[in-house]
């Protein structure tokens, strides 16, 4: 019976022992894409994956670096297409070959034969899967140079990193040079304010549209009239007529310089200059007729009218003597005190100056009439400024420990650590303990429990004369009754040793008070010395 139940078995190993040895024959499918097989459905993985790793790009078998494009493509699919050809007609050998990979065979296997990883940065991790292959702290999707540890930006796109590149912005002035390195549209910033002088309308911040300012640059000049090359506010002769500005009626207009009959419209221009109903062409008498000026209309001549402009101010003292809106000009610059918005010229607006004919002040915190600048006290707290710690807030004057908090709301002015409720040396950093209360800190203290032994030597320096809680706990040993009794013993003779020792002590310290009284010289004696020598030697034995 064993016979016929083997035989199935038999039959069943010939039949399926050939597939087992041999494997399935492999045929090579054209539809099938290599890069949907190795899980890479994406077109442009290969250019995504590798966009600057040639290395990388290279050591993929279904990708290959074109240096043409300076770019990552998929690999050429003809050889895979003419391999499948001499598959088809080899079967025979590629079944044989691939079968024995199913063993352990070396037919399909990839060790040996493919590329290493790439792993730029040496860090264990594979290009491919590294979000920083050259480890400089900024991710590859960020990074211009994903490969270089020294750059991570190229700010002008010109292949150039930024760390050795002397012009970021690409904008012909070297970055040492340059006020905007970053950015090829500015290089300058004449005036400081932040906007680069492109782009700034009014370079020299002199309160003038650059369009308009002939010294777009020079905050002391605005505009030119005459065209020499110097600025108004510098010329003694802004229409440049040989006549100067302060005797020149138009200074401003070339062609005049002169209104006799002060009716606005200058000499040469004018067709009547003495206003006497006759024309100048006609008039016969021109060089006898006695020309009034009378600039206010005010029925009076200007030589005899003390104020030719009605303003009130009188001419000797009017800086604008026929200009009835100006009659002062504090800062010299030309324009009048009412129409100029700085008066002192301080960099501050009339607005906002306190003090609009003071160059040297503009506020005064304490509204005390003196300015901040030469007020010794600018919050009238009566601490002087030198010594106020909030110089500009009365509520406040003190901080000991420079924290910013005023000591009245600082919980620890000397900013040791310890609260100042708890602290005897609220305002001493190196102290914050007096155990013997004798106004000396216990860092500082050679005595801190004024026992008279010295901290060094005493071996309970917090405690005067011997603290019986620091006795070492006596064993619970039977054995040990004989040491407890003598324990206690040393104790009460420690503490005996101690009175006495302080009581000789204070002995002497009262005589020496009693001989000083009597001025009596006090020879030099080492008794004291002596009797803690002495009581040393017996608390030893």
């Amino acid at each position: 019976m064993s016979k016929y139940f083997l035989l199935p078995i038999i039959v069943i190993t010939c039949l399926v022992a050939p597939s087992a040895q041999f494997g399935t024959t492999a045929v090579w499918d054209d539809s099938v894409n290599p890069m949907e097989t190795a899980g890479r459905d994406d077109d442009d993985y290969c250019e995504d994956t590798y966009e600057y790793d040639q290395a990388g790009c290279n050591a993929d078998s279904l990708c290959e670096w074109d240096d043409d494009d300076y770019e990552c493509d998929e690999a050429d699919d003809s050889d895979s297409s003419d391999s499948s050809d001499s598959d088809s007609s080899d079967s025979s050998d590629s079944s044989s070959s691939g079968g024995s990979n199913q063993n352990g065979g070396s037919g399909g296997s990839n060790n040996g034969g493919g590329t290493q990883p790439v792993d730029t940065d040496g860090d264990g991790t594979a290009d491919d899967a590294d979000d920083d292959d050259d480890d400089d702290g900024v991710n590859d999707l960020y990074d211009a140079f994903p490969l270089d540890s020294s750059e991570h930006l190229d700010s002008d796109d010109d292949g150039i990193g930024d760390n050795a590149d002397p012009d970021d912005d690409n904008d012909g002035v070297n970055d040492n040079d340059d006020a905007f390195p970053l950015d090829s549209r500015e290089q300058s910033n004449h005036d400081g304010d932040n906007m680069g002088d492109n782009a700034d309308p009014d370079d020299d911040n002199d309160g003038v549209d650059d369009y308009y300012d002939a010294f777009p640059l020079d905050v002391q000049e605005q505009f030119d009239n005459d065209g020499d090359g110097t600025g108004d506010n510098a010329d003694p002769d802004d229409d440049n007529d040989g006549v100067i500005d302060n005797n020149d009626a138009f200074p401003f207009d070339a062609s005049e310089q002169y209104d006799n009959d002060g009716d606005g419209i200058g000499d040469n221009a004018d067709l009547d200059d003495d206003n006497d109903g006759i024309n100048d062409d006609e008039d016969s008498d021109t060089e006898e007729v006695e020309i009034v000026l009378d600039n206010d209309n005010d029925g009076t001549p200007d030589d005899q009218d003390t104020d030719d402009d009605n303003d009130g101010v009188p001419d000797d003292q009017d800086l604008y003597p026929f200009d009835a809106s100006e009659s002062s000009n504090f800062d010299g610059d030309a324009v009048g005190d009412n129409a100029d918005n700085d008066d002192d010229n301080d960099g501050f607006n009339d607005s906002i100056d306190l003090f609009q004919f003071d160059a040297t002040e503009w506020s005064d915190n304490d509204l005390d009439g003196i300015g901040d600048n030469s007020d010794p006290d600018d919050d009238n707290d009566g601490i002087l400024d030198s010594n106020d710690a909030f110089p500009f807030d009365s509520s406040f004057s003190q901080d000991f420990d420079r924290d910013g908090l005023d000591d009245e709301i600082d919980s620890d002015d000397d900013n040791d650590g310890v609260n100042d409720n708890f602290d005897p040396f609220p305002l001493n950093s190196n102290e914050w303990l007096d155990t013997d209360m004798d106004g000396i800190g216990d860092n500082a203290d050679p005595d801190d429990d004024n026992d008279g032994f010295i901290d060094i030597l005493d071996k309970f320096p917090k405690y005067a004369g011997f603290n019986t809680d620091q006795i070492p706990a006596v064993s619970n040993d039977k054995s040990s009754d004989s040491d407890s009794i003598f324990v206690g013993g040393t104790a009460i003779i420690l503490l005996f040793a101690t009175s006495l020792a302080l009581s000789v002590i204070f002995g002497v310290k009262k005589l020496i008070e009693i001989k000083d009284s009597q001025q009596e010289p006090l020879e030099k004696t080492d008794q004291p010395m002596q009797v803690n020598s002495d009581l040393e030697e017996d608390m030893i034995q």
